[in-house]
């Protein structure tokens, strides 16, 4: 199945980028987070922005099997809490406005009751090796 999702990876030229995130963990406190970002086009139409494009739809459901596998190979190895968040309506232009872009995300955070200190710059650091692997470049 790897060689199948790097062979995705390739053929859909997938790339990641890492943003620091606060998340909300029970509406009063805030947590450290990373969101390790997957990125996809599957057209360079800069006005093509629906969430409801088949091809669109079909990509997002691809970078998320890809983000799956790459934390399940993660998984052993990490201290943090990991989980794949797709949004259908994640489809946004790429920074330099380009293109359209679709977007799946794996959110690297504190175990609950964990502390500040259980390795989550280690943790992202597994899941971007995992995802480098399968052939995902950095943004």
């Amino acid at each position: 199945m790897t060689s199948a999702i790097s062979e995705l990876v390739r053929l859909e030229n997938v790339f990641m980028h890492v943003w620091p995130a606060n998340i909300s963990n029970d509406g009063s406190r805030r947590d450290s987070a990373f969101e390790v970002e997957l990125i996809s086009s599957h057209t360079a139409d800069p006005s093509h922005l629906d969430p409801s494009c088949r091809a669109c739809r079909r990509l997002q459901s691809q970078l998320e099997s890809i983000a799956r596998t790459a934390m399940e190979q993660a998984a052993s190895r990490v201290k943090a809490e990991l989980e794949v968040y797709a949004d259908p309506a994640c489809i946004t232009c790429s920074p330099a406005g380009q293109r359209p872009c679709v977007t799946v995300s794996i959110y690297v955070r504190n175990r609950p009751h964990g502390s500040a200190s259980n390795g989550i710059a280690d943790s992202v650091s597994q899941v971007k090796s995992a995802l480098a692997a399968l052939g995902v470049r950095d943004r």
